[in-house]
């Protein structure tokens, strides 16, 4: 199936898909959704070009007539963005656990359960003991 690749000027990429039941013709869709994208350069490709997996889709980045790629240096970066995130609601969750333990609530349990779900939630890598 076709689709269409815009690349930004920052070298990220947006992808359009046509829906094959629109009332409009390729061409008119695609002119349509240009114009979220002013004087970016496209292009029309295979869907099967892009890459394999749209799980880091965040981290492709692309350039007309060379097509589209996974940074790996933006994957990275947004990887560790994300450890430190976990971390940092890691450390929120104990805090406000330490504080409910001290606490005289009479829910204070059913608190404490929930606090721990959402611990036991979190990558065992990036717990903070």
């Amino acid at each position: 199936m076709k689709c269409r690749v815009v690349y930004k000027p920052d070298g990220t990429v947006a992808v359009i898909h046509y829906a094959p039941k629109s009332r409009l013709s390729y061409e008119d869709a695609m002119a349509r959704a240009m114009k979220q994208f002013p004087g970016c350069d496209f292009d029309d490709i295979d869907t099967s070009e892009l890459p394999q997996t749209r799980a880091d889709r965040n981290a492709w980045r692309g350039e007309k007539g060379v097509g589209v790629r996974v940074d790996a240096g933006a994957k990275a970066a947004q990887d560790a963005e994300k450890r430190v995130a976990q971390k940092l609601e890691a450390y929120k969750l104990r805090a406000a656990r330490t504080e409910v333990e001290a606490s005289a609530d009479p829910d204070r349990q059913t608190i404490l359960d929930k606090i721990d779900a959402q611990l036991a939630e979190l990558p065992q890598v990036d717990r903070v003991r």
